[in-house]
């Protein structure tokens, strides 16, 4: 059979079409989530100093022991603030005797309203003055703020110690706080309550998840990062305040999200590309990339399911540019 004037071959045209290798995109589950380092902190932590100068007469903890709110930690010799407390008493009891006395008097026109008076004044005094030594001697018995741990005291029964004086740390860990940041770009992807996942060196092969419970109000000016916290339940006190950890922040779960590999990925500019395949040509098609996962980029916008896009070869091609696909798998 003749050919036509200015006919190619069949086999002409393969000859120029360009060898390449694609994948078939498919729909697939993809968790999006952001890593950031974090240290672990105590969710409550107070120093414990006395109110009052005094001698340690009795501690009532071992270090590193569980405590309750109000537990007794440490009692202060007593003993004069005590009788003062007493005499304080003493005193107030001889104030209401010559205040109903005082009465008395009054109602039977024996008295006057100014014996009234200074009997009622110095009933007065006296309760404040019972009050004030009731709560100097409440301050010789120091409790603890809330339920927690105790650390390592400072001092011994019957060293002498002075207000402010640091006697012992008590902290409570559960839940732990976990403190991060994270790029100000994610701020429209993170919210209140959100899921995190914490992984720590020390403790391999596990992980704890929590919550994220507050947000800085402002973004840091020099790295541009916004200051989350998170609260992790402790029960078994496994974690321990100061410990490194690494934080995943779940921002979003997709059910049906494109992804392709990086080497498709066709940079020009600030916009980024890639090849598709369809009835033996090449097109190229403007994509916006989303989350990078093991050398595998999402695809947010410019594909659809069942797409053929070139992964290898495509350094050498131009749009409707015939292509031969030499290997065609999944992404």
């Amino acid at each position: 059979m003749a050919m036509l004037p200015g006919a190619v071959p069949a086999h002409a045209q393969d000859a120029r079409a360009t060898p390449v290798e694609a994948v078939t995109v498919e729909p697939e589950p993809l968790t999006v989530t952001i890593e950031a380092a974090a240290g672990l902190t105590a969710n409550e932590s107070v120093v414990i100093s006395p109110e009052i100068d005094g001698r340690i007469a009795e501690i009532a903890f071992s270090e590193g022991d569980p405590v309750k709110k109000d537990d007794l930690l440490f009692r202060l010799k007593d003993d004069l603030l005590r009788a003062q407390w007493e005499e304080a008493k003493a005193s107030l009891k001889l104030a209401e005797q010559n205040f109903e006395r005082a009465t008395a008097l009054l109602q039977k026109r024996a008295g006057t309203e100014r014996a009234l008076d200074e009997a009622q004044a110095q009933l007065l005094i006296n309760e404040a003055r019972v009050a004030v030594a009731r709560e100097r001697l409440d301050e010789t018995r120091i409790h603890a703020p809330f339920g927690g741990y105790v650390g390592f005291r400072s001092v011994s029964v019957g060293d002498y110690v002075s207000k402010g004086d640091e006697l012992v740390e008590v902290v409570s860990v559960d839940p732990m706080k976990v403190t991060f940041d994270i790029p100000e770009r994610y701020l429209r992807d993170v919210a209140l309550g959100q899921t995190v996942t914490v992984t720590l060196d020390a403790l391999p092969g596990e992980s704890f998840t929590g919550k994220v419970t507050a947000m800085s109000p402002r973004v840091t000016a020099a790295g541009r990062s916004l200051r989350l916290r998170a609260e992790v339940a402790n029960e078994n006190a496994r974690l321990k305040p100061g410990l490194f950890a690494r934080v995943a922040v779940t921002l979003a779960e997709r059910d049906t999200a494109l992804l392709v590999p990086e080497s498709a990925i066709v940079p020009r500019g600030s916009e980024r590309f890639v090849y598709t395949v369809a009835e033996g040509k090449a097109h190229f098609v403007k994509v916006v990339p989303g989350v990078r996962r093991a050398g595998r980029v999402e695809i947010r916008e410019g594909l659809e399911p069942g797409d053929v896009v070139v992964t290898a070869g495509q350094l050498k091609l131009r749009d409707g540019a015939p292509v031969t696909v030499l290997d065609k798998g999944e992404s």
